[in-house]
């Protein structure tokens, strides 16, 4: 049996359906949101990248009421990206 897609490889796959397909890339980003932005750099990456793919799929579908709620629910997430860049 194969190992499951990592994370970064399902940005790029939601990437290239999300014109085509909105509804399945936001399902695969929120699954990727869902599980936080974890430790290491590239999960920070990964995470980083879910969430931008998602408020762009809201963008482009112009749904405000998504994409407020996204922003208002990662809030504190992005004001600590920023520290964590600069920790190191």
């Amino acid at each position: 049996m194969a190992p499951p897609p990592k994370d970064s490889e399902r940005i790029a796959e939601a990437k290239k359906i999300a014109a085509q397909n909105p509804t399945e890339a936001e399902s695969v980003y929120q699954k990727i949101l869902a599980k936080g932005p974890g430790s290491t750099q590239a999960a920070l990456n990964d995470y980083e990248a879910a969430l931008v793919g998602l408020g762009e799929i809201y963008r482009d579908t112009k749904d405000g009421a998504k994409l407020s709620e996204l922003i208002k629910d990662t809030r504190s997430t992005l004001s600590s990206f920023a520290k964590a860049k600069t920790a190191k």
